[in-house]
């Protein structure tokens, strides 16, 4: 079995969906980064307005983006975590 396959059949088993799922992204301290994790739940979800927060770290180097996302099924949370690891500069997803 696929990682992916098994991380889907993991989030069956612990979400009833549709649901809302939040995503935790953690990257540069730079206004692009969020812009980018911003534009790909846009690609996933075209018609959403994701609920975000952001932290920067204690030295400012990076930041915590966080998104709550409204999604329909396990899948589309397999496939938005697969597109935000294409992030540059992302060194951390939750």
């Amino acid at each position: 079995m696929s990682d992916s396959a098994e991380f889907k059949e993991k989030l069956e088993a612990a979400h009833e969906f549709p649901c809302n799922y939040t995503f935790k992204l953690f990257g540069p301290n730079e206004p692009s980064f969020k812009q980018a994790a911003l534009d790909t739940a846009k690609r996933h979800l075209p018609d959403v307005s994701p609920r975000t927060s952001s932290r920067v770290t204690g030295k400012a180097n990076h930041q915590c983006v966080t998104m709550e996302l409204p999604v329909l099924s396990a899948q589309q949370v397999v496939d938005l975590y697969e597109d935000f690891h294409k992030l540059d500069g992302l060194k951390m997803l939750l």
